[in-house]
């Protein structure tokens, strides 16, 4: 991937709208600061990236009407995630308890979905409740619990007992208390959002800056 200038002024500047490849960057260096210190972190996690949603939805909408008859191809890029394929580096879901999974909202929101893979559950960190009603939103996120059952069977992540609760979707639940993006944030705040929720939740710190998930990206990519 090439980047410009303009790049890293989208980083810093408030009011702009950052791109699924500047997603992808923070998330690349959550998994490789994962894999190559893993004492540091208080979690076993791994990440997906932009593309993993987009193929989830697109699988979803194409065979919602026959779900009980689909299967998931064994060459279907979506076991390539769970099998720590891709994106790279990654890690197997088998060898972690959470993935953290960004999500696209009608091209025009992002949330993060934090999956727990023991307890079968979603929780979703929205930063704009107020353009997504809580029945509307887990409408929308209904394709990653149906996908989630085909794709842990397909690797064989429940061995030989199976599912236990075979190809019902997971549960998922919107959280509360979750900061909301202000006017001067509107654009670019989501992803921020989730950068510090990544770092609360797994590093434990507590009085971490978006200038400081900022400056991050932009040392690490030099």
């Amino acid at each position: 991937m090439e980047v410009d200038q303009k790049w890293f002024q989208k980083i810093m500047l408030p009011g702009e709208w950052l791109s699924d490849s500047h997603i992808d960057v923070i998330l690349y260096f959550f998994r490789k600061r994962r894999i190559a210190n893993p004492d540091v972190f208080t979690q076993k996690f791994t990440t997906t990236d932009t593309l993993f949603w987009q193929k989830v939805n697109g699988c979803w909408r194409m065979n919602q009407k026959a779900w009980n008859k689909y299967i998931l191809p064994k060459d279907d890029i979506l076991i390539d995630y769970a099998m720590g394929l891709y994106p790279r580096p990654s890690l197997k879901w088998s060898e972690v308890d959470v993935i953290y999974v960004p999500i696209n909202l009608r091209n025009t929101h992002w949330v993060l979905g934090v999956v727990h893979l023991r307890s079968r559950k979603i929780y979703i960190y929205d930063s704009l409740k107020s353009i997504n009603k809580p029945n509307g939103l887990k409408t929308l996120i209904t394709p990653l619990a149906m996908l989630l059952p085909r794709i842990l069977s397909a690797i064989k992540y429940y061995e030989e007992n199976g599912d236990p609760k075979g190809d019902k979707g997971w549960d998922i639940e919107i959280l509360n208390n979750i900061p909301q993006q202000t006017k001067e944030y509107v654009q670019y705040f989501p992803w921020q959002h989730a950068c510090f929720v990544i770092y609360t939740i797994i590093l434990k710190i507590v009085n971490i800056t978006f200038f400081y998930v900022h400056v991050v990206v932009i040392v690490e990519c030099f």
